[in-house]
């Protein structure tokens, strides 16, 4: 009984903790300087940041956050796009595919310190593609996580992403209309260009522990009933 009683304690502590933080989640908005353009090549089914501009992105506002606001960053790639599964629901046609590879990805702060992680694109819906067909609206959209996050700066978002890492990143791919499906863009031969827009979300450690409250809840309830039982 006294053993349930201190793991029940410890597991609302533990909850506690997490709901009175997880309000610290930091999300940070970029997108494409002036000049900067990422390339999909048809011809090898890739796409790449090349740097045309000095820099990829920049951070535009945050949400939880503001000492990051107008630092710009890079993306290094390439990264290949996989076989495309399309699917049409209610007269709208998705594409997804796999994508592979790993890159960099990097923010540069204002005492020439740069936070450095790795980036790679889950495996399934990396990226999107849908049309409405009665419209003609494109999106195509990417979700990347970004890993082994490195920063000595005293940036306090950029040391936020360090600390509660990994994090994870919607990135939309803005063409020029018309827009392009991911069949068009790994279509054999044919170059394509396009700017993004993104966010980069992290989340406090502490949403572990509520998962682990939670998790110790649920086994001394189930280990009280099962002795109930017998």
């Amino acid at each position: 009984m006294m053993r349930r009683t201190w793991l029940i304690t410890v597991a609302l502590l533990l909850m506690t903790f997490a709901c009175s933080t997880i309000t610290f989640a930091l999300t940070l908005n970029y997108a494409s300087v002036s000049g900067s353009t990422i390339t999909f090549n048809g011809t090898n089914r890739t796409f790449d940041f090349p740097n045309t501009a000095t820099y990829d992105f920049v951070i535009s506002d945050e949400e939880g956050g503001g000492a990051a606001v107008g630092l710009q960053g890079n993306i290094g790639g390439p990264f290949t796009i996989g076989q495309i599964t399309t699917t049409i629901i209610k007269g709208v046609v998705y594409e997804t595919s796999t994508v592979s590879g790993s890159g960099t990805f990097s923010i540069y702060d204002d005492n020439n310190y740069t936070l450095t992680a790795a980036i790679t694109w889950p495996a399934m819906d990396a990226i999107k593609y849908n049309k409405n067909v009665s419209s003609g609206l494109l999106n195509t959209e990417g979700t990347a996580n970004i890993t082994n996050i490195q920063y000595v700066g005293n940036n306090v978002d950029l040391l936020f992403l360090k600390n509660n890492q990994p994090a994870t990143s919607i990135v939309t791919f803005q063409f020029i209309f018309p827009g392009q499906s991911l069949t068009q863009l790994a279509t054999l031969g044919e170059m394509k260009s396009t700017t993004i827009s993104g966010s980069l979300s992290a989340i406090p450690i502490p949403a572990s522990a509520l998962l682990l409250g939670s998790g110790l809840i649920g086994l001394v309830g189930l280990r009280y009933r099962r002795k109930r039982q017998d």
